[in-house]
Parts: C-alpha cells; sequence; structure tokens
C-alpha cells in the first residue's frame, strides 16, 4: 500500500510521541522503510527525542550506546593495569599495556611467590646486593674455613 506525500512524516511523529526512546531501525521496521528515512523525517520534524544513554561503570561518565565494554577509555585502562608492590623499595605501582598482561601471565605461571620490580633500577640494585651477599658468604666462608684448619693445627699441637 502506497503512502501519500507527508504521511510518512506524520507516522514517524505519531510512533515518536507514542515512545520518545524508539529508535530510528525501529520505526523502520514499523513502516517499513530505511532507518535513513526516518533520520531525515525526524530531522526535518523538530520532535524531542529521549535517547537512552549509557553510562561509564567506572565512573559513571556519559558513553557511546554501541559501546561494548561498557566503560569509558579511562576507566577501560585502568581496568587492565595491573598493581603491584616492589620487592626492593615497597612502593607500590601500577603497569599497563603489554607489560600488564605480561606480569599478569608470569603471576599466573609461578604464582604469588615471585619478586616483582618498580623498574630496571630497582631490580638492578637487588640484584647487586644479592651478589654481594653471595661474595661476602663466599668470602667469610673461606676465612671460617682457614679459621677451623688453623684451630685444629693449633689444638693438635699442643
Amino acid at each position: 500500500m502506497k503512502q501519500r506525500k507527508g504521511q510518512t512524516a506524520k507516522r514517524v511523529r505519531d510512533l515518536i510521541e507514542f515512545d520518545p526512546t524508539i529508535s530510528d531501525a525501529a520505526i523502520g521496521r514499523a513502516l517499513g522503510i530505511t532507518r535513513q528515512a526516518i533520520h531525515h523525517h525526524t530531522r526535518s520534524l523538530d520532535v524531542l527525542r529521549q535517547r537512552l544513554h549509557r553510562s561509564c561503570a567506572g565512573c559513571g561518565v556519559g558513553i557511546r550506546r554501541a559501546s561494548r565494554t561498557g566503560m569509558c577509555k579511562k576507566c577501560l585502562r585502568r581496568s587492565y593495569a595491573y598493581r603491584l608492590t616492589c620487592y626492593q623499595c615497597g612502593n607500590e605501582s601500577e603497569v599497563t599495556g603489554r607489560e600488564a598482561t605480561q606480569r599478569r601471565y608470569r603471576k599466573a605461571v609461578y604464582g604469588d611467590d615471585i619478586q616483582e620490580f618498580c623498574n630496571a633500577s630497582c631490580a638492578g640494585r637487588y640484584k647487586a646486593n644479592q651478589a654481594w651477599d653471595r661474595r661476602r658468604a663466599k668470602r667469610l666462608g673461606n676465612r671460617q674455613e682457614k679459621i677451623k684448619k688453623n684451630w685444629k693445627e693449633f689444638s693438635n699441637g699442643k
């Protein structure tokens, strides 16, 4: 059934007044025309429409309706961030991106007893201290052996 000129705009207006939150695609399905044609008619009608806006699950700011994650970019980055406490200095820091993914994977594989550092200098300081402790233990161990040997010789000589 072909509609007369002006009837489509009137029917679009009636549908919008009945339900202000209806989408262009739903109106198009109801009337049998494209959503682009609906957009053309609604622009010329000057009808107030209530759009359903979504809000971010993290901070509540308005986001696009087509957002798949339900979060704004800032909250999405924050949700992917990995928080850690440095084993050397004790500072709490947060990493994002590929590094966060790698640290999360490492923790899943090796468990909770891994040593995490906030940056390369803290890791270097920790490794240097460990090496110094090993060298010191080796030196002290050699001295202890010498003392024991000398003591045995001394005590046997008396």
